[in-house]
């Protein structure tokens, strides 16, 4: 949808084709899109630097990879935060993920 489009759409007129409702239903859409995109992507970029850098085969991936879904559905669940995360890597190693 062009520029013109959704300002019509928001103001509510009849020419865009489209409600609010409808547009913002779209939005919510592709949001949800981007967001699976870019987790997606970094999934990948991380997996490829444990198997360039570190030698990870296919099975440690795996495991790495399940363990990453265990604890990102916690995290979309509710049972941890982003900042439990960065308190205990800090605590734990030392490193202060919003710093890096």
């Amino acid at each position: 949808m062009n520029r013109k489009l959704r300002r019509r759409a928001i103001k509510g007129t009849a020419q865009a084709g489209i409600s609010p409702i409808e547009l913002a239903r779209h939005e919510a859409v592709r949001e949800r899109e981007i967001l699976e995109r870019v987790i997606r992507d970094m999934n990948a970029a991380s997996m490829i630097a444990l198997r360039d850098k570190f030698g990870f085969g296919s099975k440690r991936l795996l495991r790495y990879h399940e363990a990453l879904t265990e604890v990102w559905d916690g995290m979309c669940h509710g049972y941890l935060s982003a900042d439990d995360v960065y308190k205990t890597i800090l605590e734990e190693t030392g490193i202060d993920l919003k710093k890096i």
